[in-house]
């Protein structure tokens, strides 16, 4: 009897250490997996890729914007650690980042490949796993413009913008910000009636088909129009006629330019910025506008 009551307290001793495996093995690791839009394409260039299938090479288009994210999105307590190739992070330069955030906005480039990796631990690294997705990058359409004039415009000022997009594309458009767009055309031409800040947009695509998957991108500028009507030259001199050899003083009605380029033919310059003297010495003066 005494050799059982012996055996009884190691028996129990196991009985607690079962137990307490079993609840340690209960609070394991969720399944985390990498997710991102389906974008299912058969160009080409991409034909054996599978969107959304995690560890199979998926389909984005180049230079697109897309959205990865961790799920289940475990915020408190984690840390992400990511690294992106082909592509930067969150719209900077940036090809790693290690933060609390389950998600990331990759922006792809030129290239015909490209992948993202994240590794996911809590505090103590008792949870541990690293997840990787391998994309191809199918070709794509790069919006972007030029325009005739600086960032800053008046009122009613006429403003020409080229379209200087690369690669191949078969439709764009035109959004100025204010209501208005225009379809198609290498160039559009548009003013503002209204002070203010607009966004303007150009976007191009092109047709899904054999050899393209219909990608489109678009290409973003700002426009400040103040309330000021245009550049004006001003004088405080009334007189309407004036003698050879008469000094006269003139103002441009903007006095935040950087620079100014004066011309007054019949006369002779004197001073620079935005007030100059001229000095006429010609019997038909007339002074052209400040640029």
């Amino acid at each position: 009897m005494r050799k059982i009551y012996g055996l009884l307290p190691l028996f129990m001793l196991l009985i607690s250490f079962s137990h307490g495996y079993r609840a340690t093995a209960q609070s394991c690791c969720p399944e985390f997996e990498l997710q991102f839009q389906s974008f299912r394409c058969e160009a080409p260039d991409c034909a054996q890729s599978t969107a959304g299938v995690p560890g199979i090479s998926a389909t984005m288009c180049q230079y697109s914007t897309n959205n990865i994210q961790v799920v289940p999105g475990i915020t408190p307590g984690f840390t992400y650690s990511w690294v992106v190739t082909g592509g930067t992070i969150n719209g900077n330069v940036l090809t790693s980042l290690t933060t609390s955030t389950s998600y990331i906005d990759v922006t792809w480039g030129n290239g015909s490949t490209g992948s993202v990796t994240v590794t996911i631990y809590n505090n103590d690294s008792s949870c541990f796993q690293v997840l990787t997705q391998n994309f191809c990058l199918t070709k794509s359409p790069k919006a972007q413009f030029i325009k005739n004039t600086g960032d800053t415009v008046c009122n009613s000022q006429s403003i020409t913008f080229t379209n200087t997009s690369l690669g191949a594309y078969t439709s764009w458009f035109w959004d100025f910000g204010d209501g208005n767009s225009q379809n198609g055309g290498m160039t559009a031409t548009h003013s503002y009636s209204a002070s203010g800040t607009y966004v303007v947009s150009l976007t191009v695509s092109n047709a899904k088909g054999q050899s393209n998957c219909g990608c489109s991108n678009t290409f973003y500028d700002t426009i400040v129009v103040n309330n000021n009507t245009g550049l004006e030259i001003l004088t405080p001199d009334c007189r309407k006629m004036l003698c050879a050899g008469d000094t006269v003083t003139y103002c441009a009605s903007i006095t935040t330019c950087t620079s100014y380029n004066w011309s007054a033919p019949g006369g002779t310059v004197i001073g620079s910025g935005s007030c100059i003297r001229v000095v006429w010495d010609n019997l038909s003066p007339s002074i052209v506008n400040p640029t």
